[in-house]
């Protein structure tokens, strides 16, 4: 991921990077660890460059709750994202919720690979996280501050 971050992302001096990223670790084996410290590394270079930073966990999905170590997975980017003082779009626990509270099947959720969301359930993640960045945007004005030029919505729970 790192070795295309000059050209691929701060070459375009972007104000906000969404990262979502876990997937395609877990499904090559790779270390917790390893993950981790790539992460890391690239929210300190992202950081350097001004850049504000969003990590998106990994999607719920059975080719990924199937992976052993994907609970911790999960953990550590929580864990990171409050180490390093970054947003987190808790994607997997949306989903999850989606399916546990029966008001979706998880068929209508994920393609038929098992694994990639498909277009209704990337709809719907992508609206709640522009509300959420909506919402942070609006919280971080403060009451002085116009609002008139950015997307009102609802704010995601903190507790997803």
């Amino acid at each position: 991921m790192l070795a295309r971050f000059e050209t691929d992302v701060l070459a375009h001096k972007p104000h906000l990077v969404i990262w979502q990223s876990g997937s395609n670790s877990l499904l090559r084996g790779k270390a917790v660890e390893d993950y981790v410290a790539t992460v890391r590394a690239g929210i300190l270079r992202l950081k350097a460059a001004g850049t504000d930073v969003i990590l998106m966990d990994p999607q719920f999905a059975p080719v990924v709750v199937a992976q052993p170590a994907h609970r911790r997975l999960i953990l550590s980017i929580r864990a990171l994202a409050n180490d390093l003082r970054v947003g987190l779009f808790q994607r997997f626990a949306v989903m999850r919720h989606w399916v546990s509270s029966g008001g979706t099947r998880i068929e209508d959720v994920i393609s038929r690979d098992r694994l990639h969301m498909n277009d209704a359930s990337y709809a719907c993640i992508a609206r709640l996280l522009a509300d959420s960045v909506s919402a942070a945007a609006q919280e971080a004005l403060g009451p002085l501050q116009p609002r008139s030029s950015l997307v009102s919505g609802a704010h995601l729970s903190s507790n997803i």
